[in-house]
């Protein structure tokens, strides 16, 4: 059986309103150590946490897409039950623009799978960690016009992805906010203040994508406060 046709039988055998979730992680060499080590624990409190909401096991589909010595994704769209995080390793730049194209691809793609299965989604996730300034500096300009071109929905102003951009606090090579706010049109972006911040960050997440799962695709979700893991830039 062809993968195409897996997934459509999947989408019979739970036809739950889907919410992907696209992680971009910065893994240049800056973020090499402890930051590396607290993003993958991070990939693995994400998976357990979803997997033990039964709404948000059967809604949530997950993939990472790592930006450092290439741009590419590790895993593709999986249910928390058969996500099996990657296992990060940082070196090489940060290829930031490309990334935010890869991401908004790979959303692209999974929204048309939906559509084709007859599946509902609820606004899809991009959230992306970096702790440097973008190596592809000059290619921003055309990664700020495609989130700003689809981020909403131009006739009815609706948020077609929900974008996320989290900057790690690094004293040597600070990350450009300026950039960071370009890429965020729909919210502030938010600071990782140190290490320690990266669990309560991903349990955020986790919590939020609850909240979403638990909600009707299309309606307001409140989401929990942002209580002491980041500040706004």
């Amino acid at each position: 059986m062809t993968s195409e046709l897996v997934r459509y039988v999947d989408f019979q055998d739970n036809p739950e309103p889907r919410c992907h979730f696209v992680l971009l992680v910065d893994t240049s060499g800056s973020m090499q150590g402890p930051k590396i080590d607290m993003v993958n624990y991070g990939l693995e409190m994400l998976r357990t946490d979803l997997c033990d909401h039964d709404k948000a096991r059967n809604a949530v589909e997950l993939t990472v897409v790592k930006f450092g010595a290439t741009v590419e994704p590790l895993v593709t769209f999986s249910r928390p039950d058969a996500f099996a995080p990657p296992k990060l390793v940082a070196g090489g730049r940060t290829y930031l623009a490309a990334a935010i194209h890869c991401g908004l691809d790979l959303i692209e793609r999974r929204r048309e799978t939906y559509r084709q299965a007859g599946v509902l989604y609820y606004a899809p996730w991009l959230w992306c960690i970096t702790d440097g300034r973008p190596t592809d500096y000059n290619d921003i300009p055309a990664a700020v016009t495609r989130v700003q071109q689809t981020a909403r929905d131009p006739a009815t102003g609706k948020t077609r992805v929900d974008l996320f951009m989290v900057g790690v606090e690094t004293p040597d090579d600070p990350v450009d906010l300026k950039i960071l706010r370009q890429l965020s049109p729909q919210r502030e972006p938010l600071m990782l203040r140190g290490i320690h911040a990266f669990q309560g960050m991903f349990n955020w997440i986790s919590q939020s994508l609850i909240a979403v799962s638990q909600s009707n695709p299309g309606a307001q979700v409140s989401m929990p406060r942002v209580d002491g893991w980041g500040t706004v830039g």
